[in-house]
């Protein structure tokens, strides 16, 4: 089970490489065939929730289910792949869409790492529908105009939620400094943050210096955090319109934004605060991702009513690519690759590093392009 368990952080899953039809992974499958029945179960239910007590939010509402969803999507991904490989074209897609569905859970706790790991397991739907979709057959095409396979493809994640959920619990983590009534003082908060301890240490002269930053420094750190977390809740606010801002503007604005929590900002804030120029890039990647599905699964369309593909995925239906999010007005590319077609995004650079490097190769020199592989068989 190597593969599906394998980790790198909470919000980034490691390239999806394993071979479906492996006799591994085939006993994979039957060594988890009533986990995957209780999944399958459970995301086809309306919604579920864990209990939380968001009277008091705290780092340590972090949640320890993030990582067994993320390996619950994989083992789904797995599960796919495989019935895509069978001739199970719907199996498949209701795999997928319910990868999707595990990722929107997962996304729906108001907090950024949360979001993150509901990115991560969404993309891994979307690399999973760009391997099934050269397997569907022409019985399989009223699939794809089905309610869950398009509401899937209308449904980016965004860290909107997230910011206000991080934001509560940065002040309801400074009221607890200001009231001076709990365990927190100022230089134990410090102290465990500098050395990456979940145990603050006791500090001489620490009740003198928590009174003087409760009186003189206190509120105009919380009166800073909240400015600042207003313009990045107003930036990511610009990225969900209609016509959303082009991503060097919200790189302008979020840079901006970054200078002036390092100018400004209290110590304790200052430390508190993420830097969300980087959430905002995923929301981005994630939005540009979906766009470019839509795209394959218009291509998939077409094929599967019989129109050649053979000199561009772009099928006639389709007037024009979707813009590039990460552009100011130009569309998205559509290129043959070695093994199929490719559709992206130039990414956050603004620059065409000639696609997204392969699913498990390694970046081809810094490539930052957002897309997804199309194998044509």
């Amino acid at each position: 089970d190597a593969a599906l368990t394998e980790e790198n952080s909470p919000s980034q899953d490691p390239p999806f490489t394993v071979d479906a039809s492996a006799p591994e992974a085939t006993a994979i499958l039957e060594r988890h065939a009533a986990t995957l029945d209780l999944l399958r179960r459970a995301i086809d239910r309306p919604g579920c929730r864990f209990e939380r007590d968001w009277s008091r939010p705290s780092f340590d509402m972090l949640l320890e289910e993030a990582q067994s969803m993320r390996k619950a999507a994989r083992l789904l991904a797995l599960a796919a792949r495989r019935a895509a490989a069978d001739g199970d074209g719907a199996g498949a897609l209701a795999d997928i869409v319910r990868i999707h569905r595990l990722g929107l859970q997962a996304a729906s706790e108001p907090f950024l790492v949360s979001c993150l790991v509901g990115q991560a397991i969404d993309r891994l739907a979307l690399e999973a529908l760009a391997d099934t979709l050269p397997r569907l057959d022409e019985a399989d095409l009223r699939l794809l105009d089905e309610e869950p396979v398009r509401d899937f493809l209308a449904t980016s994640i965004t860290c909107q939620r997230a910011f206000l959920g991080d934001e509560a619990v940065v002040l309801a983590t400074l009221g607890d400094l200001a009231d001076g009534s709990r365990r927190t003082s100022t230089m134990a908060l410090l102290g465990a943050w500098h050395q990456s301890s979940k145990s603050p240490q006791a500090y001489p002269l620490d009740r003198l210096f928590s009174l003087l930053y409760r009186c003189f420094i206190l509120p105009a750190d919380i009166a800073g955090y909240r400015h600042i977390m207003r313009r990045y809740q107003d930036v990511v606010g610009s990225t969900l319109f209609a016509k959303p801002d082009p991503h060097p503007a919200v790189v302008k604005q979020a840079t901006a934004i970054e200078d002036e929590l390092e100018s400004r900002g209290g110590f304790v804030s200052l430390l508190l605060a993420p830097s969300l120029s980087g959430a905002i890039a995923a929301q981005m990647r994630g939005k540009t991702l979906h766009d470019v599905a839509g795209v394959l699964v218009a291509a998939t369309r077409a094929r599967l009513a019989g129109e050649s593909l053979a000199a561009s995925p772009v099928p006639a239906a389709l007037a024009a690519l979707p813009r590039d999010p990460f552009t100011a007005d130009k569309p998205l590319f559509a290129k043959r690759s070695d093994d199929g077609w490719v559709v992206y995004s130039v990414g956050p650079d603004g620059e065409d590093d000639g696609g997204p490097a392969a699913r498990g190769a390694d970046a081809e020199n810094g490539s930052d392009d957002v897309g997804l592989r199309m194998p044509v068989r």
